[in-house]
């Protein structure tokens, strides 16, 4: 198997402006999100940016980079405009690893491409770990997945209640989608696609 890391990284973030060159001890933020994806089994890694300072920097530490346009609204188009730029096959896997998760695990990201190679009945596949705290249950800013007997995503959503649902779980920072759903998904769908999770509280 084989699978390529594509690092979303915009310098105009609301919350955070100039989020991907943030000195985390004298390295910028989205090189490190780099480096831990080198750690991967990765056959390639690549930074795409819209802003010249990223791509330099990554330059700069030896991390491949692409420019890419200004006006995506997510990562997710962003990264689609980058398969096309690599010319990425059909049946490629990426790794959309999110650029402010520096300290992401290698073997995490391997988990996700690894489960997606292996279920031919998945379009994509993502992180997700157990919610254990009424803080991030209640918090409008943490995505809740709700998932069936099969590890397969139910919702996608922030949810206030869940009634008898016996599985909750938070979205991590990672995940891999054949490159023909690339673009498509983060459509703010419910039921209509079939979505396989690593839920890494569930034995094997």
């Amino acid at each position: 198997m084989t699978f390529t890391v594509l690092i979303p990284a915009r310098m105009a973030s609301s919350r955070l402006p100039d989020k991907p060159l943030a000195d985390l001890a004298g390295i910028p933020m989205v090189v490190r999100v780099a480096h831990q994806a080198h750690a991967s089994t990765a056959s390639r890694v690549v930074v795409a940016t819209d802003d010249e300072r990223v791509r330099s920097a990554c330059a700069l530490h030896g991390v491949e980079a692409i420019m890419t346009r200004s006006d995506h609204i997510s990562g997710s188009d962003r990264l689609a405009e980058a398969c096309e730029i690599l010319q990425l096959q059909e049946q490629d896997i990426v790794v959309n690893v999110q650029g402010d998760e520096p300290l992401i695990s290698p073997e995490s990201i391997d988990a996700v491409a690894q489960l997606l190679a292996k279920r031919d009945d998945c379009s994509m596949s993502t992180l997700a770990h157990a919610i254990d705290n009424v803080e991030e249950f209640a918090s409008p800013h943490v995505v809740k997945v709700v998932l069936d007997a099969r590890d397969r995503l139910c919702i996608s959503v922030v949810l206030p209640s869940l009634g008898g649902v016996t599985d909750l779980v938070r979205e991590s920072a990672s995940y891999p989608v054949p490159l023909r759903f690339a673009m498509w998904v983060c459509m703010p769908t419910a039921f209509s696609f079939c979505s396989c999770f690593h839920n890494f509280n569930q034995p094997r």
